[in-house]
């Protein structure tokens, strides 16, 4: 977390609120390389260290909650732009 680089653009925040609102983690995490947040292997690391577990067939899977968090704060979605940004309030 700590090479994890935030995004400073209003229109990437927004950007990534709706990515990851609408979309899978793993289009998450490639909006974030794509944005220069981190690498594609740094995010493969990311991935392994968030999602604790999936079934067999990828469906379901559970996420650690406060490394998610970390991981939103540190790319700059913070509570505050979460909610500025938030297409569903």
């Amino acid at each position: 977390m700590n090479l994890v680089k935030p995004m400073t653009v209003n229109r990437q925040l927004k950007e990534a609120v709706e990515v990851y609102q609408d979309e899978s983690f793993e289009d998450f995490l490639d909006y974030c390389v794509s944005k220069g947040c981190f690498s594609q292997e740094q995010s493969q690391t990311l991935y392994e260290g968030i999602i604790m577990w999936e079934d067999l067939e990828g469906n379901y899977y559970e996420q650690d909650h406060d490394k998610m968090m970390n991981l939103l704060e540190a790319v700059g979605i913070t509570p505050e732009v979460f909610e500025k940004y938030n297409p569903y309030k």
